[in-house]
């Protein structure tokens, strides 16, 4: 079962969704996370919950759907 503590979102999940990552890095930098490590290795899904943005669900959702196929 995919849960948040194994859950990895990629920028690909944030692009299949129309993010523009012009937009997504400052929105990074705003939240204290690093957007070069993200574009490398992605991002604990429970990192990116923990901001508590209203995007974040559906690109959660995203990753799942990629891993789950």
């Amino acid at each position: 079962m995919i849960d948040d503590s194994n859950l990895i979102v990629t920028v690909q999940d944030c692009r299949k969704l129309g993010f523009c990552m012009k937009q997504v890095r400052p929105w990074f930098g705003r939240q204290g996370l690093d957007f070069r490590d993200f574009i490398r290795n992605g991002i604990p899904a429970y990192k990116l919950r923990a901001t508590n943005n209203e995007y974040v669900e559906d690109v959660i959702r995203q990753a799942k759907k990629r891993i789950e196929g």
